[in-house]
């Protein structure tokens, strides 16, 4: 298992991982807030979405399955 390094100061801190883990991504403040997004894009026709909790900002991304 890798350890995923938040404090942007840290010589471990991986920029490109940042970038593409939450930098970029709408992010959701609580699992029932990610669930209603993955409802109304299931609504429009996107499928096998799921949430995650970001380890950078603590909250909700979605990803695809």
């Amino acid at each position: 298992m890798r350890t995923i390094v938040t404090d942007k100061d840290s010589p471990l801190f991986d920029e490109s991982d940042y970038i593409m883990t939450c930098r970029d991504k709408k992010s959701y403040t609580t699992p029932y807030h990610a669930e209603y997004a993955i409802d109304e894009l299931q609504s429009k026709g996107v499928h096998h979405l799921r949430y995650y909790k970001c380890p950078y900002c603590k909250n909700f991304h979605l990803t695809s399955t």
